[in-house]
């Protein structure tokens, strides 16, 4: 990659990321009282690894909303199932695998 470009892939992902940064105050200024976002990524990259698979490295969890508990650690989850668990004890439905944080933030 020559020097030029890789300075325009570097701006343009700063620019993604200041646009990215923009909105987390307005979803949560117009969340209601039940509403629980959680936001996370369908993976974690190895960055001394060339493959862009699933790998090793662990994905943020950020869970927040009116009724969520402040400061709670969720730790480093044993599978990305735990999500589908809770979300679907919000829904009233069950799932096998994973386990449910919901208890821990609300």
């Amino acid at each position: 990659m020559r020097l030029g470009t890789l300075i325009l892939a570097s701006l343009c992902a700063c620019a993604a990321l200041d646009a990215a940064g923009a909105w987390p105050p307005a979803i949560l200024a117009a969340l209601a009282d039940g509403d629980l976002p959680i936001v996370t990524a369908d993976r974690g990259n190895d960055p001394s690894e060339p493959s862009t698979g699933h790998s090793r490295e662990s994905v943020p969890l950020p869970v927040c909303g009116p009724q969520a508990k402040r400061g709670v650690n969720l730790a480093t989850r044993a599978t990305l199932s735990d999500i589908g668990r809770a979300v679907a004890e919000v829904c009233e439905t069950h799932l096998e695998k994973g386990t449910s944080f919901l208890e821990a933030i609300l």
